[in-house]
């Protein structure tokens, strides 16, 4: 009888394995595009100014990849003084010699910004003032092969990349064109302004693209003293880490990543003394979720009082729990 007992148990371990891996890639299948084993993950992470916050911006957003699934080989990581247009220009070119339709290419960038651009750090003057346009950045990311790609700008004035050229002919902006981190009551004088030829031809919103804003179109960034990091960054960080992992199947997707960070940052910004209130923005071109961070067989907080495994855990500790009944 025991080992008739014991067949059984086997028996049962067994099919419940079967049943795991066939219930993940059911979630899989319906509703993320496939990221398959041959699927390389890239990513091109910037942060400038001497503002320890924008450091410290892509230094986490760095590793947070990298501690969850990213080969650090195909990882590139431009601080301070590396953040240049050459290393840029450099780091887009050797991504796109070696990404395809499959992979995944990230791209992300804390820092100044104005309406037109991203500013990086000049070698000659010694400053982050090289002004680097987003129609020259167009191009790179154009002939990327990628269906996708997720761009992430923690920067002011971000959300108007998510528009398409139609809706920029004529948009009230805000005059002083650096701005991350700058909320004083100066910064705030407000005219209306035409965008010429060149940023109307930008639309960095086309399909197989996700685009992450940490404002909309009209708004600054800014930094928290508290989490020594753009308010935007922290939560999209926290996010990949786990706490984003809406669904439970042990993946952040740049979509989940968001929706945890998004009511958090309005409500931090919208509760901080000096700072005026954030409202991130997302456009997504991908069909499905796109997995971003592999969170599934590690635990993470969720909040003070909820500490939970992903779905595919949550039922490996249920099976276990009966086999040990069935063999008291």
């Amino acid at each position: 009888m025991k080992e008739i007992k014991y067949i059984f148990v086997i028996f049962l371990l067994i099919i419940s394995a079967f049943n795991i891996v066939s219930s993940a890639e059911n979630v899989k299948n319906q509703n993320d595009p496939v990221v398959s084993m041959a699927t390389e993950f890239y990513s091109l992470v910037i942060g400038t100014t001497s503002e320890n916050d924008c450091r410290n911006d892509a230094i986490d957003m760095h590793y947070v990849l990298k501690n969850n699934g990213w080969n650090e080989d195909n990882m590139k990581l431009n601080i301070c003084n590396m953040a240049t247009k050459y290393n840029f220009f450099n780091n887009m070119e050797w991504i796109d010699s070696q990404e395809n339709i499959n992979d995944v290419v990230l791209f992300f960038y804390a820092g100044h910004a104005s309406k037109k651009g991203i500013y990086l750090y000049d070698p000659d003057t010694g400053r982050y003032d090289d002004y680097l346009k987003y129609s020259e950045m167009q191009s790179y990311f154009d002939n990327l092969e990628s269906e996708k790609v997720v761009l992430i700008f923690d920067s002011c004035y971000s959300g108007i990349l998510n528009r398409n050229r139609n809706s920029l002919i004529r948009t009230r902006l805000t005059s002083n064109p650096l701005c991350r981190g700058s909320n004083s009551a100066s910064d705030h004088k407000l005219n209306f302004e035409d965008f010429d030829i060149g940023a109307l031809s930008v639309s960095f919103a086309k399909p197989g693209r996700i685009i992450l804003a940490g404002c909309d179109k009209n708004e600054y960034t800014d930094n928290s003293p508290e989490y020594e990091n753009g308010y935007f960054t922290y939560h999209l960080v926290e996010g990949f880490k786990g706490k984003g992992d809406s669904n439970n199947n042990g993946w952040v997707s740049a979509e989940e990543a968001f929706e945890y960070a998004r009511p958090k940052v309005e409500e931090d910004t919208r509760n901080a003394p000096g700072v005026k209130t954030q409202h991130p923005q997302i456009y997504d071109g991908i069909s499905g979720d796109l997995d971003i961070t592999e969170v599934g067989y590690f635990e993470y907080e969720k909040s003070d009082s909820q500490d939970r495994h992903s779905g595919i855990q949550q039922r490996f500790l249920i099976i276990v729990k009966k086999i040990r009944n069935l063999l008291k």
